[in-house]
């Protein structure tokens, strides 16, 4: 039989086992948070970008899986009339994952400044990411110039779904360009295709996690956005994160859901006339 004082000691080492374990996982889930705060400060604000800008409207939104996540967006101008847009989906969903968004993040700003169209941003930074990428993370990407005075909007995909487009009243995806995902193999090629925005157009780039899995879908985000029409986007973009929650078992998404709202802002006679 234990005796009394074995069976004392044996309790209080299971319970400074369960107290030290305890202790390292509030440490983790502050980590995590801390995690999550830099990842977030790296990115946009979510909600409406660029509210005064006369040409053009953005409004993004990130719901993530767990604390820390892989998808990422970006919006921002190089020059007086382009912007440059683009939306990934980093493979997992572990701290591995959050630094290889960091770099893919911080890596694109310095290529979409220096370089003048979006096959070259990719080739490059796909050639960067499968450098040294011993974890063998991949991205995939969809990013582009639009030139906001034109509409004209060039564009090229690395492994990513394909946006979709409201124009005159349809909700199509758009045509896309033969593209790996990145951080595999160097030396990949990529294209380009361009697409006229016309005003009132609204393009919705977004990640798988928006579209896996039934009711929603891409058939779900198409029924929404034909309904929006001219809407706030700041109201399509609380309608979709209901939609998504609604749409999901539990309060936890199964993956993480980003999507960014591209809108050529209507002609001041078409607004008035609406």
């Amino acid at each position: 039989m234990i005796s009394l004082v074995e069976r004392t000691r044996l309790t209080n080492q299971l319970t400074l086992e369960a107290q030290r374990e305890a202790l390292e996982l509030s440490h983790l889930r502050k980590d995590l948070d801390l995690a999550r705060d830099l990842q977030l400060n790296m990115l946009p604000p979510q909600g409406c970008l660029f509210s005064g800008h006369p040409d053009i409207e953005v409004a993004t939104l990130m719901e993530s899986a767990t604390t820390v996540a892989g998808d990422f967006f970006d919006a921002f101008f190089v020059d007086s009339h382009r912007l440059f847009v683009c939306i990934g989906d980093v493979s997992g969903h572990c701290l591995g994952a959050a630094l290889f968004m960091a770099r893919s993040v911080g890596q694109l700003r310095i290529l979409a400044n220096t370089e003048t169209s979006p096959d070259a941003v990719l080739r490059r930074l796909n050639d960067s990411l499968a450098d040294e990428n011993e974890a063998a993370l991949f991205v995939t990407m969809f990013c582009g110039y639009l030139d906001v005075t034109s509409g004209l909007f060039t564009y090229s995909n690395g492994g990513h779904c394909p946006p979709l487009l409201l124009q005159d009243g349809e909700v199509p995806p758009i045509a896309m360009p033969k593209g790996a995902l990145l951080g595999v193999f160097a030396g990949r090629t990529s294209q380009s295709l361009s697409l006229q925005l016309t005003p009132g157009d609204l393009l919705m780039i977004y990640t798988d996690g928006v579209t896996d899995g039934e009711p929603f879908g891409v058939q779900g985000c198409q029924g929404l956005l034909a309904e929006a029409d001219q809407a706030h986007l700041d109201t399509l973009i609380q309608g979709l994160r209901q939609s998504l929650r609604g749409f999901t078992s539990s309060q936890h998404l199964e993956d993480d859901c980003t999507l960014l709202l591209l809108r050529r802002r209507p002609l001041a006679g078409l607004r008035e006339g609406s």
